[in-house]
Parts: structure tokens; sequence; C-alpha cells
């Protein structure tokens, strides 16, 4: 996948579950604990073998989602 497909599926599948779950998806970062436990493990392995990208990076970075470390 490359990183606009990556973006998507943030958007059309990680962000609903993120919200259901009780965080703002347009801003909370997702841990790499809750993309293992969600089922999305295969995304960080995808953008630190072909993209070169920590899942925070591609976060951060690609997506536009807050750095909780960058707020305040």
């Amino acid at each position: 996948m490359d990183l606009s497909e990556l973006v998507d599926v943030y958007w059309q599948d990680i962000a609903p579950k993120r919200y259901r779950d009780g965080f703002d998806e347009d801003r909370d970062v997702p841990t790499y604990e809750w993309l293992t436990e969600h089922g999305y493990s295969g995304i960080a392995y995808a953008l630190r073998e072909h993209h070169d990208l920590t899942p925070k990076q591609f976060f951060v970075d690609v997506v536009g989602l807050e750095d909780e470390e960058s707020v305040g």
C-alpha cells in the first residue's frame, strides 16, 4: 500500500473505531498497543518496512493528527 491508501485506511476504518472507543479521531494518535489490540499491527509493519516511518510519524506527519508532546 502506498501512503495515500494507508491514510484512507485510517479515515475509513481506524478513525471510526477510535471515535467509538472515546478518542478524538482528528487529534489523538493511536498507540502501537491500540493498533495491535484492534488488528492493525500490519500497518505498523508496512510503515516500517516500506515507508521508513514509525506509526507515530505517520499519524502526525502524514495523516495530520496532533503530537501530544507538541500540544500545550
